[in-house]
């Protein structure tokens, strides 16, 4: 078992790419990629955003973010 914190308590939405498990960081701007999923061999890294995701997808190409900072929008 391994256990990422860089959201902190504001972990509301995550989705996994076939790759990568990508965690929305809400109220932070920024997500969590937790790489290599598949291998075992897990890292995490911040990506920082313009934007607070909240739910997110996983379309088979793109990753889609509701943006929790402007109701009604959502971002690729």
């Amino acid at each position: 078992q391994q256990t990422f914190s860089g959201c902190g308590v504001t972990a509301k939405g995550m989705v996994f790419d076939g790759t990568n498990v990508w965690v929305a960081c809400t109220g932070q701007s920024k997500m969590l990629r937790i790489q290599r999923a598949l291998t075992g061999q897990l890292s995490s890294e911040e990506v920082a955003l313009d934007f607070q995701p909240g739910a997110l997808e996983f379309d088979g190409n793109y990753l889609w973010a509701v943006d929790e900072s402007a109701p009604g929008e959502v971002a690729r």
